[in-house]
């Protein structure tokens, strides 16, 4: 069954003088999964509770039963197809024991719908229920179709599973808070885009296959290979289909390596041996692979795929020791294709700019002149590319009261993320730990890792007790630095901050990313006094106390409206939920949601508790203030602490 590849989908429908978009999401199912389409009903209708006004967009569940009317002249499937199918701008397909009657086009007619959607270059999320059922509730028949076309469209698209209605329901509102933000909003802002005209086009990430030709067999994956990355919206160059009679090969191949975005290295036995041995195209194209990574210092470009073999026997010289992804098998396909999908699209490998030094600060003449440092030609945001995207903000620096200690303090310029770390953006870095995944093609050991932070709990940089932490999980850090809650569907959404997770994991998710651009100290966990001046630091003005809360002075007091607190939602909320409670400078959740880890101990004497800030889903209002604190020991864990990171250009 072909899929078509996908496309962006487009924006066609607004409400008359409001500026408000109405996007139609078609829901596409058999009858066998009535639960589920009531779930997405309730999810959209929350979705446009906590989401609509902030970006002036309204989501339409279109369902058959009461969006279609009463019509002949033409097959049914026809007729639904014209009067809601061909209206939506994207679909939701769910299937689970049934597949329906066959429409004459296709073998039930969500499938036709969800083909047709696809066809037209429109976004399908598809579900697929692998609940339990009785047997004798079975019907062979339709459960071999239904087999029969996932095992189809998965093999060009991503498609999630759930086994119960409350795991269906969480991911369908990540999915939804994801795609809704990713498909109908500008890159990097909240605001979505009501002129076609100035729609943001996206290129599609492109990418080289290298690969030994050894037979007809292997030449067939890998040409398939290129074709499901095709349809997944990658732009693939194969020599198979782009070399022409007359090309040099070795220099199709160099021209290939240096201009794509990625280049997918095909291992296997014959092919570490034609590349370690300088034989052929493989051996070309080492020397210039190797030569590239020398002179650029990109190692996110290139991808080791495994399709024959062990790691051992396959992977080249130059790659021993870099991540790798293993297609080798069908099983190990099912399972890393989608990581390998999300690696190219996720990481279009538009590096962070390169950021100015930070200009000494001026000896500060008080009270005559204002405490803040004026920025100049500096940038104001960025996105690190290691980091699925996450977005910084400059906090210009500036002086101000401590709360703690009512004396003055100089906070230098920094870049705060705009969010709280997400359990989507943390779960990378346990892949990484877990040593079966790939972030980005990015080359870094775990023992790398490891011998870091042994050298750090060696040196006492962190705590003196950080040698026995680490003693626990000497044998497996990943489950040493997994959230607690990541099993519990009340706090493990994509969108929600991590919590569960100690003050060592989160220094230890700093210390990765560092480390993944060749450093030690770029990403760290902010100080207190760092945090409180970002937090609610008065900016213009002679040294004084911050803002009794994140969003400006005339938002007022706290509310349900600006901040996730005292219970009122019951969990952690997807970051961003509070527009209305960000900083002036666009810091989100600083109040509530999470108290946020900090680098400062609660007393320097003691060293005993480490700060925390910002108060939490479950606590009162007092608690969210910018000048309030909390505390924890080091490695302690709760479903209301998270962390935020800083970075140091």
């Amino acid at each position: 069954m072909a899929v078509p590849s996908l496309k962006k989908p487009q924006q066609k429908s607004s409400l008359p003088d409001s500026g408000i978009r109405r996007v139609k999401i078609l829901v596409a199912s058999p009858g066998d999964v009535l639960t589920e389409r009531k779930i997405v009903e309730q999810v959209i209708k929350k979705w446009n509770i906590l989401h609509s006004e902030e970006r002036k967009l309204v989501l339409d569940a279109v369902l058959w039963e009461s969006h279609t009317a009463s019509e002949s002249g033409e097959r049914t499937q026809g007729i639904i197809n014209r009067q809601i199918v061909d209206q939506c701008d994207f679909a939701i397909g769910i299937f689970w024991t049934r597949i329906g009657t066959p429409t004459g086009v296709a073998p039930g007619g969500a499938v036709e719908e969800v083909e047709r959607m696809i066809a037209s270059g429109k976004q399908v999320m598809l579900y697929f229920s692998d609940k339990p059922i009785a047997p004798s509730a079975i019907n062979a028949q339709q459960r071999a179709k239904i087999d029969e076309f996932r095992a189809s469209i998965q093999r060009n698209a991503l498609v999630a599973g759930y086994k119960k209605h409350t795991q269906f329901h969480e991911k369908l509102a990540d999915d939804i808070f994801t795609q809704v933000r990713r498909w109908y909003c500008h890159t990097g802002e909240d605001e979505i885009d009501l002129s076609s005209a100035n729609q943001v086009k996206m290129s599609a990430p492109k990418a080289f296959i290298a690969y030994s030709w050894e037979d007809e067999s292997h030449k067939k994956w890998v040409a398939d290979l290129a074709t499901r990355l095709r349809h997944n919206g990658i732009e693939t160059i194969l020599d198979q289909w782009h070399a022409v009679l007359g090309d040099q090969l070795p220099d199709f191949m160099e021209k290939e390596i240096r201009n794509n975005d990625f280049v997918l290295i095909i291992c296997t036995p014959k092919y570490r041996s034609k590349c370690d041995n300088r034989d052929g195209g493989a051996g070309y194209e080492g020397d210039i692979m190797t030569a590239e990574v020398f002179t650029t210092k990109n190692h996110r470009k290139f991808i080791p795929v495994l399709a024959k073999g062990s790691w051992d026997e396959a992977a080249p010289s130059w790659l021993k020791g870099k991540f790798y992804l293993d297609l080798s098998t069908p099983k190990q396909d099912e399972r890393n294709y989608p990581r390998l999908i999300d690696a190219l699209l996720h990481s279009h490998p538009e590096p962070p700019p390169v950021m100015p030094r930070i200009a000494a600060i001026p000896p500060r003449q008080f009270p005559i002149t204002p405490s803040v440092v004026i920025v100049e030609n500096r940038q104001q945001l960025f996105q690190n590319t290691n980091e699925q995207n996450a977005e910084y903000i400059l906090i210009p620096g500036g002086s101000y009261l401590y709360s703690a200690t009512k004396k003055e303090e100089h906070v230098s310029d920094l870049y705060f993320a705009k969010y709280p770390v997400t359990n989507q953006r943390y779960r990378d870095f346990i892949r990484f730990l877990q040593s079966d995944g790939l972030h980005q093609g990015v080359s870094l050991s775990i023992s790398s890792l490891r011998e870091e932070l042994k050298a750090i709990a060696k040196r006492n940089l962190w705590w003196s007790q950080l040698g026995d932490y680490l003693h626990d999980g000497k044998n497996d850090l990943a489950a040493l630095f997994l959230s607690s809650f990541d099993a519990d569907t009340k706090f493990n959404g994509n969108n929600q901050p991590v919590v569960g997770v100690t003050w060592y994991a989160a220094s230890a998710y700093c210390l990765w990313l560092s480390m993944l651009e060749g450093s030690t100290t770029r990403y760290r966990l902010p100080t207190a006094i760092e945090w409180e001046w970002a937090a609610g630091g008065k900016r213009e003005t002679i040294p004084q106390k911050v803002r009794d809360y994140p969003w400006p002075d005339d938002e007022g007091d706290i509310s349900v409206r600006l901040a996730n607190y005292n219970g009122n939602v019951g969990a952690t909320t997807p970051v961003g939920s509070y527009p209305d409670g960000a900083t002036p400078e666009g810091l989100y959740d600083m109040a509530g949601n999470v108290w946020e880890w900090t680098d400062s101990w609660w007393d320097e004497k003691t060293r005993s508790f480490r700060v925390l800030r910002g108060g939490s889903w479950n606590f009162t209002a007092e608690y969210c203030r910018s000048a309030d604190r909390g505390g924890d020991h080091p490695g302690g864990r709760s479903s209301g602490v998270g962390f935020r990171l800083v970075f140091v250009p």
